[in-house]
């Protein structure tokens, strides 16, 4: 059985200064209506990555410091490493009802 996860695109536009066009800083929050026992210190993110980062880490698949060692080799596939762990334990993450 698949355990999922939805996240709510909440993106914004805003300008640093009037000289700069306007840049969008993406965020994306857990849906706490459809999981409210999603931990507080995660539910928060600001890429795809980071959002399926957080449920490995809710699920206990990876480990805060996961960061410290693959990630600094600049040919490592962060999003396919982390659909590999989600779809190896059973997990999926959605953003705005579509599927990462």
């Amino acid at each position: 059985m698949t355990k999922t996860y939805h996240f709510i695109d909440d993106s914004y536009i805003y300008s640093v200064c009037d000289c700069c066009g306007p840049t969008e800083m993406p965020v994306f929050n857990i849906d706490r209506d459809m999981h409210p026992d999603f931990p507080v210190e995660y539910g928060s993110a600001h890429s795809v990555e980071e959002c399926m980062e957080q449920v490995l880490m809710a699920e206990g698949v990876l480990s805060e410091d996961c960061r410290d060692d693959v990630f600094n080799d600049p040919m490592f596939d962060e999003y396919a490493h982390y659909l590999y762990l989600l779809s190896r334990n059973g997990l999926t993450v959605f953003i705005d009802g579509e599927e990462v």
